[in-house]
């Protein structure tokens, strides 16, 4: 674990090294803090995508998925009026609803979740640009505290790194129990056993024939 995470700083010390060299403006303290704060903003992002990797499942609409609720979220807040907690209750239903839905889809209808997911990163991402009018949007003048947030200029997005680190290395320890269980199921007695690659953040199972 040490020496995989040795390299990677290593790595990442290299790569940023030659960027500046090449660009002297990537070490300025703008940069690294927007920096920062996106690696924390898709961190977050990818862990509920882990739990679809660790299954075996695909899932390409996200990003249109949560592009399309903050273009609605900004909508209900700048332009319907409505308080911002009402507004975040209205988004989460409405992910929910996508998610759901996309369930439906694949484990019902016996649809690929590449062809279910392709298709609603290109009908959120229409809905999303239809919305705004390929404009930006904002929450106005009365919402600084979200648009500090939003921006990150607050402190909560970058601090929120650590706890990434530790729920990635939980999904890293339940990944294998989770993956045993679904091999076990499709397991036929006699013929096939669980095997287990482990592929950092998570582990990855397979079945062979047994020997």
């Amino acid at each position: 674990m040490f020496k995989k995470d040795l390299g990677l700083l290593l790595l990442i010390l290299v790569v940023g090294a030659a960027v500046a060299l090449i660009n002297p403006r990537f070490l300025s303290p703008i940069n690294l803090s927007n920096t920062a704060n996106l690696v924390g903003l898709f961190g977050l992002f990818s862990l509920a995508e882990a739990f679809v990797i660790i299954t075996g499942g695909i899932e390409l609409s996200v990003g249109s998925i949560i592009a399309l609720l903050g273009v609605v979220f900004v909508d209900l807040i700048g332009n319907v009026g409505l308080h911002w907690g009402l507004a975040l209750l209205v988004v989460i239903a409405i992910g929910m609803l996508m998610g759901a839905t996309h369930g439906f889809l694949v484990t019902r209808m016996r649809l690929q979740p590449f062809v279910v997911t392709l298709c609603g990163l290109l009908i959120y991402r229409g809905l999303a640009r239809f919305v705004t009018d390929d404009q930006s949007q904002g929450f106005g003048s009365a919402h600084d505290g979200l648009r500090s947030i939003a921006i990150g200029k607050l402190w909560l997005v970058a601090q929120l790194l650590p706890l990434i680190r530790v729920l990635a290395e939980h999904l890293h320890r339940r990944g294998q129990l989770v993956a045993g269980r679904i091999c076990s199921r499709h397991q036929k007695p006699g013929h096939q056993r669980a095997e287990f690659v482990e592929i950092e953040p998570v582990a990855v199972a397979f079945s062979s024939n047994e020997l």
